[in-house]
């Protein structure tokens, strides 16, 4: 590949016209827009959902699900004008000969992302651990999510002042004609943020799991619970994509108008996944709504059974009805028989209590109940 660092036009002049005219441009519009579709689809069905379920409240309603959205749709509109105004997409060599003013153009876009991004994620995340309190009773679990959304909160922060001090004055970061002006490793900070980012992504996915594990209920419906929330933490693959391209940082500076594709590809995949995720789970009120004899959970019930060639793959606990005054006794879980209904199969529609050892057994308020059922 020719070097792009001969910027003399007589010699860019000389490279070959099909190295000069390839752009991968649209396909970075084209996905740009496609979660821009999702992610409006999703938020909006989110709301629609919340609504019909009388439970739209709460932080993850009006502060961190709109913070999400905004956020997460300037990074997709962004991802347009990189690639109209910055020449994403083009070999820089190409954008030098077109336009040379491009390229401060996309570093200035790229400055734009640094904070916008961070908020995306932070606001989506926030909005996944807020579920997470709304049904985590026991203690230790609350105080674990409140720790992992502390962390979340942190780097936000960490990601918001690095941004601001990398580079002095601030504006060298896309003009480097200003006398005395420096910045730092800038890739280096990018992979010092994106490390405690995927941290607390792990840590949202396995939150949850020792109290599903401990769940006295069939198979059906651990592996239901299990997937609900292990839709919080899906944007973690897009998280360690987006920092490999950072660990190899020097393909990304011989031509960065032309390799930077894959890295915003996967900054939108970032964001977006993380908006979604915080939106799945509170549409299954929705679904059953729209499509009440249709369930995940029950076709998984079905597989189970021609596979083990048994009448049912699972068992039932409908006698927890009869012995909810000796529930105290049982391990604590953390869950409650509303969280149970709302993230797995209709039979658990016969678990009365699965509360806290520590609190009183009885039947949940209908009106928590129906936030997920």
């Amino acid at each position: 590949m020719p070097h792009s660092g001969a910027f003399d036009p007589a010699l860019l002049k000389k490279l070959p016209k099909s190295y000069l005219e390839e752009d991968l441009g649209h396909r970075l519009i084209i996905f740009a827009s496609v979660f821009l579709v999702l992610q409006t689809l999703l938020i909006t069905l989110f709301y629609i959902g919340r609504y019909l379920n009388k439970t739209l409240n709460g932080l993850e309603c009006w502060l961190f699900m709109p913070i999400g959205y905004i956020f997460s749709t300037a990074v997709c509109i962004l991802g347009f004008f990189i690639v109209k105004r910055g020449g994403a997409g083009r070999h820089v060599e190409a954008v030098l000969l077109s336009d040379p003013g491009m390229i401060s153009t996309r570093a200035k876009i790229d400055k734009a992302v640094e904070y916008i991004y961070i908020l995306a994620i932070t606001g989506s995340k926030l909005a996944i651990l807020c579920l997470y309190l709304r049904i985590f009773r026991s203690r230790s679990y609350r105080l674990a999510t409140y720790s992992v959304a502390a962390l979340v909160g942190l780097n936000w922060l960490a990601g918001f002042l690095l941004s601001c001090t990398i580079c002095q004055p601030c504006t060298f970061q896309w003009d480097k004609s200003i006398p005395g002006g420096h910045c730092g490793e800038i890739m280096q900070a990018y992979l010092y943020i994106s490390v405690p980012n995927i941290l607390t992504d792990i840590l949202m996915l396995i939150l949850p799991l020792p109290a599903i594990y401990r769940l006295h209920i069939d198979l059906t419906a651990k592996i239901g619970l299990f997937a609900t929330f292990l839709m919080g933490s899906s944007g973690l693959i897009a998280s360690i994509l987006r920092l490999v391209t950072f660990v190899h940082a020097g393909n990304l500076f011989k031509d960065p108008t032309y390799r930077c594709i894959p890295t915003y590809t996967y900054t939108i995949a970032e964001s977006g996944t993380h908006l979604i995720a915080a939106s799945m789970p509170t549409l299954r009120p929705l679904k059953r709504h729209l499509f009440p004899q249709h369930s995940f959970t029950k076709f998984l019930d079905s597989v189970l059974i021609r596979i083990s060639g048994k009448e049912s793959a699972s068992y039932s606990f409908s006698w927890l009805k009869q012995t909810g005054a000796q529930s105290s006794d049982k391990k604590s879980t953390g869950f409650e028989e509303h969280e149970l209904r709302s993230a797995s199969t209709t039979k658990l529609n016969d678990v009365s209590c699965l509360g806290n050892a520590d609190q009183q057994s009885q039947a949940p308020s209908s009106k928590r109940s129906q936030e997920f059922v």
